[in-house]
């Protein structure tokens, strides 16, 4: 299962209305009171279960907010530092992470 944690700007590109990730928002959206939430709308709708946790968290500028940090206590481990694991840098600003089962990869998103 994953857990996508995107929040996202609406803006117009040659006449067409499109969804791109919001760089400003990032610290906002990506606080731990914010992924308990989406957790917790997990529960309710039944895909969460105390033994049964999002293998995947998937969210842009993983660099900003407490991404790690939930991580971390999703897996139910000490947080290191994001940099401790071997990750290049982004591409661009929209970069993503994704989390498995403590390990952390970073992917790009090019526009």
């Amino acid at each position: 299962m994953t857990l996508n944690h995107f929040n996202y700007i609406t803006t117009e590109i040659v006449g067409r209305t499109i969804q791109a990730p919001n760089p400003s928002g990032a610290d906002a959206a990506n606080t731990l009171d914010s992924f308990h939430a989406q957790l917790q709308q997990c529960k309710t709708n039944g895909l969460v279960t105390d033994t049964r946790i999002p293998n995947f968290i998937a969210v842009d500028f993983y660099d900003k907010g407490a991404v790690f940090q939930f991580v971390a206590e999703l897996n139910r481990v000490q947080q290191k530092s994001p940099r401790s694991s071997a990750m290049s840098p982004p591409l661009s600003s929209s970069a993503s992470l994704a989390a498995f089962a403590g390990f952390a990869v970073a992917a790009a998103t090019l526009f």
